[in-house]
């Protein structure tokens, strides 16, 4: 590997060109506390930039981006004299001291595939940065590298796992624009986002129509998590229309509830009871041991995931 370094020097803004990402591995490239700390007191760590004309960076855009917003005209810069295989190198070097986000790694197998590295130098680097040694997961990683700002905003800020953006990455633009609009209104689990994702892509594939209109009205995850099981069964609707009606004709206490797993998936059901003192217990459970010789109540018993299944 051949470097040839020059000093250090102070290098105007303008002979540095900004546009020319070619080496960056950063995202986002703009960071409000580093911000704040250059406009207090400057840039202490010089960029490294590769010579040429105008000077292309290969670390620092972070602090570039920072200069550009506080209006600073020139900037210390270590300038190397070396080939674009070398400048990757020093990219990734100086990016390894961190824990890099998924966004961030994609822009770093992006750039080694762009400048021509070996199918073994790829893997290799893909092990230093904590990426599987697989063909699938480069082809993964490229198309986040090159998706749109939406999708790395969202698996940045919401630390999406690789297995739940290749489901996003199935959608077209514009559906999965749409779907993190969704999304992004609440907290999910990774393993609650998995279903979400799954489950769009089933009612998707079906019926190439997914109900955002109806989506967006509700109020939280498990609300769209309902809505689209419902969706993708519809005999959900009609066995829950027969459990209310069943429920209506046992008249039961008001301080007696009957919950039924929202899927039909379980062969249990919860029966709680609120009692302010011992004489409304003993109500409610009179009513309850009543209700236990109805049919009513074998016929809630009766409504399991069994039923579905048929």
């Amino acid at each position: 590997m051949y470097r040839k370094k020059i000093n250090l020097e102070i290098v105007p803004i303008e002979e540095i060109n900004i546009n020319d990402r070619s080496f960056c591995i950063s995202y986002p490239d703009f960071n409000e506390r580093l911000n704040s700390s250059i406009k207090k007191i400057g840039i202490i760590q010089p960029l490294i930039v590769k010579k040429q004309y105008p000077f292309v960076v290969i670390s620092g855009f972070k602090r570039l981006k920072s200069a550009i917003n506080l209006g600073m005209e020139k900037l210390p810069c270590i300038i190397y004299d070396i080939t674009d295989i070398d400048a990757c190198i020093i990219s990734i070097n100086e990016n390894l001291f961190r824990e890099m986000n998924l966004v961030e790694k994609a822009h770093c197998i992006n750039m080694i595939l762009n400048f021509g590295f070996s199918m073994e130098e790829i893997y290799g680097i893909m092990e230093q940065i904590g990426v599987g040694r697989h063909e699938n997961i480069i082809k993964k990683m490229i198309k986040i590298a090159n998706s749109e700002k939406i999708l790395k905003d969202f698996i940045v800020e919401r630390n999406i796992s690789l297995k739940n953006v290749d489901y996003l990455l199935w959608f077209e633009p514009e559906v999965r624009e749409r779907i993190i609009n969704l999304t992004g209104k609440f907290h999910f689990t990774e393993s609650l986002l998995r279903e979400i994702l799954q489950m769009l892509t089933l009612i998707k594939i079906k019926t190439d129509d997914l109900p955002f209109e109806e989506l967006h009205t509700l109020n939280n995850p498990f609300e769209i998590k309902e809505a689209l099981k419902k969706r993708i069964n519809p005999g959900i609707k009609k066995l829950e229309d027969e459990f209310k009606n069943i429920r209506r004709n046992l008249k039961l206490p008001d301080n007696v509830t009957i919950k039924i797993d929202p899927f039909f998936e379980k062969e249990y059901i919860d029966i709680m009871i609120k009692a302010k003192d011992k004489s409304e217990l003993e109500v409610a459970l009179k009513s309850l041991t009543e209700n236990l010789k109805s049919k009513g109540m074998e016929a809630i018993f009766g409504i399991t995931k069994n039923r579905i299944a048929e």
